[in-house]
Formats: C-alpha cells, structure tokens, sequence
C-alpha cells in the first residue's frame, strides 16, 4: 500500500507503558494492515509519525 492510499492510520496500545501494541492502515477501498507490536518500539514508531505529521502540516503552510 502506498502512502497516497492510505485513508487513516491508527495506533493502538496494548500495555501501561506505552509501548506494545498495533498499527493498523486502512486503505480507500477499505483493505486493512494491521502490524503487531508484541515487544515494543511501537512508541518510537509512533513518535515517528508524529514527527511526520507535523512537517506535512508544515509542508502545507508553506505552499499555501
């Protein structure tokens, strides 16, 4: 799936810590990609996508 198909994207937290869990990725046509997080680094992955969601609303500023 590329990222231009991608209608939303969720996390989902499975423990206290903030660190196990699942991503799940629908697409337009309603296919889903669930990625399972048993041992952590889903908070990294997470902080990540924050990350790039906040230079894609920079982005969009700037071209406006």
């Amino acid at each position: 799936m590329l990222a231009g198909q991608m209608r939303s994207l969720r996390v989902f937290y499975s423990d206290p810590d903030f660190t196990a869990g699942q991503i799940v990725i629908a697409s337009r046509e309603s296919q889903y990609k669930i990625l399972h997080f048993h041992h952590g680094g889903l908070d990294k992955l997470a902080e990540i996508f924050q990350d790039w969601s906040l230079f894609a609303t920079k982005q969009e500023k700037v071209s406006i």
